[in-house]
């Protein structure tokens, strides 16, 4: 979000980030998010930076887990949401930046 920054290649929010107001810039990178909807701390700052990214016509790519709760970082825990990096490592071939 600070203009004088060098661009990333992509944004990775994982349970977690938001805009603070700023509007997304027009060469914004693709944003990859995920969170899980019993994050009681951050499920609702997530859909609004998905929607940021979105409204400002970026790639942005939304993951929502029923289950998992903040911080359910990379452990498997026999639940859905341990497919999140699978999916992430997908998004990143997609965009050319692995070998998938």
């Amino acid at each position: 979000m600070d203009p004088g920054a060098a661009s990333p290649a992509f944004v990775a929010a994982i349970y977690g980030g938001e805009t603070s107001g700023l509007p997304v810039a027009a060469d914004a990178p693709p944003l990859f998010t995920v969170i899980a909807q019993d994050d009681w701390m951050l499920y609702k700052v997530v859909e609004g930076l998905y929607a940021d990214w979105s409204n400002a016509d970026r790639p942005a790519e939304l993951h929502i887990f029923a289950k998992g709760g903040h911080g359910f970082g990379m452990a498997r825990r026999g639940m859905p949401v341990d497919r999140w990096t699978e999916l992430f490592e997908d998004w990143l071939a997609d965009l050319g930046l692995t070998k998938g």
